[in-house]
């Protein structure tokens, strides 16, 4: 019981950040000094965030079948529940850290959430039923996918804002990222479920395929002031 509560706050806390950001003009996360700072080596393309609002809501979808009486046992949720908790406060976490400017900490999160979710995703569990696989395997998948190369992303975005990664070396790393991008699109697929429970690998990279494709390395461009963000919506 504990373990299914704990699932249902972390998806609302996931999805309720944003949210309220919205509402309250909090500064939106392309805004932030993190970002304005540090996205002139590799930034990702705008349209790249709109498989958020999709995750959301099979994050809600998840939430709310691993919390019905007859699928709180399942085999998938023993092992990925508590992962899935670390992930989603994660992600809430994050939006929180960035509004903050506190580019170390963004990269901790991004980085923990996305180990902790992909490890056992990477596992061989029985997907028992259809429904399972969509609501369990791929939610998760796909937030796992979007972590793991976001790390890469953020990891790069902290290192140019703290003038670790300077216009001459920027081009290098940013290979490096797209490169490591690749690779991770190119690791193994989440499984097609069967009606009967065999042991299936879930492996988190149903957005991978395409992400690689929306980052994009950036041209070294001129310093920028770094006064205080002008506040506004953040867009999910």
């Amino acid at each position: 019981m504990l373990r299914t509560i704990a699932i249902v706050a972390a998806a609302v806390f996931a999805v309720a950040t944003p949210v309220v950001q919205f509402a309250t003009a909090t500064s939106p996360v392309a805004e932030t000094n993190l970002v304005r700072d540090g996205d002139t080596t590799l930034e990702a393309a705008g349209y790249a965030f709109s498989i958020w609002s999709l995750i959301y809501a099979g994050l809600i979808a998840y939430a709310v079948y691993q919390a019905l009486p007859s699928t709180r046992e399942m085999p998938g949720l023993r092992k990925l529940g508590w992962p899935s908790v670390i992930a989603m406060t994660g992600c809430g976490l994050w939006l929180i850290a960035a509004m903050l400017d506190a580019k170390v900490a963004t990269v901790a999160i991004i980085v923990i959430s996305a180990a902790t979710l992909t490890v056992p995703l990477l596992k061989r569990y029985p997907v028992q039923h259809r429904i399972e696989f969509w609501l369990v395997a791929a939610p998760l998948s796909m937030l796992a996918g979007w972590l793991t190369i976001a790390s890469a992303i953020n990891a790069l975005t902290v290192l140019t804002g703290m003038g670790v990664i300077t216009a001459a070396t920027a081009p290098a790393w940013a290979t490096g990222g797209i490169v490591l991008v690749v690779a991770i699109a190119a690791g193994p697929s989440v499984p097609r479920p069967t009606p009967r429970p065999v042991p299936r690998r879930w492996a988190a990279d149903k957005p991978s395929s395409w992400m690689p494709a929306s980052h994009r390395p950036r041209s070294p461009q001129p310093a920028r002031s770094r006064q205080s963000p002008t506040p506004g919506p953040w867009p999910p």
